[in-house]
């Protein structure tokens, strides 16, 4: 293994290390121990934090600096989501999921199809709000990654990775 690989083997086991922490620290909590699910809902959001930082830094980028995207905002938004969704992919399926499966081509398949019955309810949402509402664009799109985050989790769980 080179260098660069077992760093970033490290990295990632030392990562995953802090954050489940955090997550066992949570869920010990008197009243949330009841709740089977939500140690891996706990991952999958701190998933969904970082893949939504790349999604938003992404569109950002592009609406907010080029001027063809700050006309094409939906355009923008499907280059962002498809920025973010190999991360996302990767890391609930090592981390959230842990998931060993090792068809990786048909799984990420499932996911992609999920993930993309997820932006279809985004760039419905966001279309709604900015188009017919006359909301601002990135109000529009939180809103809409709030609607999201239940078709992601539960078709990842009970599919993708099943």
């Amino acid at each position: 293994m080179s260098d660069v690989n077992r760093l970033s083997s490290n990295l990632q086991k030392i990562l995953f290390s802090v954050f489940n922490r955090l997550i066992n620290f949570f869920t010990a909590l008197p009243g949330l121990r009841r709740f089977a699910l939500l140690p891996q809902f706990l991952r999958f959001v701190t998933v969904g934090i970082f893949n939504t930082t790349i999604d938003f830094t992404v569109y950002v980028v592009l609406t907010r600096g080029l001027t063809f995207f700050s006309h094409h905002y939906l355009q923008a938004n499907f280059l962002a989501f498809l920025s973010a969704n190999l991360f996302s992919f990767w890391a609930n399926k090592n981390w959230t999921f842990q998931n060993d499966n090792r068809r990786k081509i048909f799984q990420y398949s499932k996911f992609f199809i999920i993930s993309v019955l997820a932006l279809l309810t985004i760039q419905l949402t966001m279309f709604v709000g900015v188009s017919i509402f006359g909301w601002w664009d990135l109000a529009s799109k939180i809103l809409a990654l709030l609607f999201s985050v239940f078709i992601n989790f539960f078709g990842s769980k009970f599919w993708a990775f099943k």
